[in-house]
């Protein structure tokens, strides 16, 4: 269970926080939220989708690490089996509070401890190099939030979205045939049948290569399904 905290130079002064070097908090994760600064590093590695929230009916990006819930297919011991690690898989145990703005941590996480790791305060109480740069990528992240938010309203209004349903089949020890439904992904031929004024508009708000990079990741799929046949 989480435990969110506002961090605290008195009350924190002498914690410190280990390397996340598998990013553990991840073992059961099978999707995870994007910006869409990163879609182009992102592409490389991951299938990028869109899903839409229950509760609001909105659309979000994500990056997809498995092909069931509470499955990560890139997730080891060892290390994490991709060459791009999503900025909010990187954030973690930090986040900055949406109402305050405030620098936040999870202290459920096993990486805060007081005798190994990196320093979250100088002895004067001043923020460590560390702290400061946790700060710096997490606002950078929350930045981008705004231009994802409206890239994917622009998408939609414009009707680009499709389903996107897709039948799996694996081999190995999880062999088998299953459905995956509730994703959705751009219309390469509703880009095709644009009007040239619509494109030339794509262009001008620099989502065109957003949007050919996560064309070309959805052919990530199939590897997720054979790093699933070899597991």
């Amino acid at each position: 269970m989480s435990n969110i905290v506002v961090l605290n130079k008195e009350v924190h002064k002498n914690l410190k926080i280990k390397n996340n070097r598998n990013y553990q908090q991840t073992k059961n994760q099978h999707i995870a939220i994007l910006q869409v600064h990163e879609f182009v590093p992102a592409s490389i590695c991951y299938p990028i989708v869109f899903i839409k929230d229950a509760e609001t009916g909105e659309f979000r990006c994500v990056a997809m690490l498995g092909l069931q819930p509470n499955e990560n297919l890139f997730y080891s011991e060892e290390h994490w089996a991709a060459s791009y690690i999503p900025a909010a898989i990187r954030g973690y145990p930090f986040l900055i509070a949406p109402d305050t703005a405030s620098l936040c941590a999870d202290m459920s996480s096993p990486l805060f401890n007081e005798t190994e790791g990196n320093e979250l305060f100088n002895s004067d109480g001043s923020e460590s190099e560390y702290l400061k740069g946790v700060k710096e990528r997490l606002s950078t992240f929350v930045s981008q939030t705004p231009v994802t938010r409206e890239f994917i309203r622009y998408i939609a209004e414009k009707n680009l979205l499709s389903p996107f349903n897709l039948t799996i089949n694996t081999s190995g020890e999880e062999s088998g045939s299953y459905s995956l439904n509730g994703l959705y992904a751009i219309d390469h031929k509703k880009i095709n049948d644009l009007s040239d004024a619509t494109f030339l508009e794509l262009r001008h708000k620099n989502y065109l290569p957003a949007v050919f990079a996560h064309l070309a990741s959805l052919g990530n799929m199939s590897t997720l399904v054979q790093m699933k046949s070899i597991k």
